[in-house]
């Protein structure tokens, strides 16, 4: 444990390094990557605590090379956005801290065959983000993860979670003033790409309800 710390240290000291080096004149950029990797690394500790460590590691790596075949599709369309259906999905009917991690580890293993960066981290977050409130707003709740609600769930999880977090970072790497007025005038003309990458993701919400939340549903009954 002791051995793996001190490697989780080395490798975040590095990472500054190289992001200083890269981004020295946008000290926010470094700051906020920073603490995406922060907070990636505080939720995979979660895994330490989980119950059935098996099926729900084996559980997560399906979901999660789904997700990524699906986020790959990206090549052939010019919607990124269409993986975040199953992740919506797959945490409805998960934990919350599950759900972070799905959304977190489809994101790192696509970005294998799609391109690694420093933007990785932030995608990490926000599509993490995304599954870590599904869960919290439907798993265990009043509310049924029936397709209406995770319709309204997912315009606000689009709208105020995943676009937000990714535009600025686009922002911060592309600025070279940072200010309210620049980033409000940033967000507003990402608007129009937001929309369509809302309109053309929504039907995999629907195509995918069915296969993902029942199957869930039944290997959780079996093997639970």
């Amino acid at each position: 444990m002791k051995i793996m710390k001190r490697f989780i240290l080395i490798l975040i000291v590095s990472l500054f390094v190289y992001l200083f080096n890269m981004c020295s004149n946008n000290i926010l950029l470094v700051i906020g990557t920073l603490s995406c990797v922060f907070i990636i690394l505080y939720k995979i500790d979660k895994l330490n605590h989980l119950h059935n460590k098996t099926f729900e590691l084996t559980q997560i790596a399906f979901l999660a090379s789904l997700s990524t075949i699906i986020r790959c599709f990206r090549k052939i369309s010019p919607n990124p956005s269409c993986f975040l259906p199953i992740i919506i999905l797959a945490s409805s009917v998960m934990d919350k801290n599950y759900g972070f991690i799905l959304g977190s580890f489809s994101i790192f293993i696509s970005n294998i065959f799609l391109g690694q960066g420093v933007w990785t981290p932030w995608q990490m977050v926000a599509a993490g983000t995304v599954g870590y409130m599904s869960g919290f707003t439907f798993y265990n709740r009043k509310i049924s993860p029936a397709p209406i609600y995770l319709t309204v769930f997912y315009l606000i999880c689009i709208i105020l979670i995943y676009c937000p977090i990714m535009n600025l970072f686009s922002f911060l790497l592309i600025a070279k003033d940072t200010n309210m007025k620049g980033v409000c005038t940033y967000f507003l003309s990402c608007l129009v790409v937001d929309t369509i990458n809302l309109v053309g993701s929504l039907p995999f919400l629907y195509i995918l309800y069915n296969p993902v939340v029942n199957t869930i549903r039944k290997t959780t009954k079996i093997y639970k």
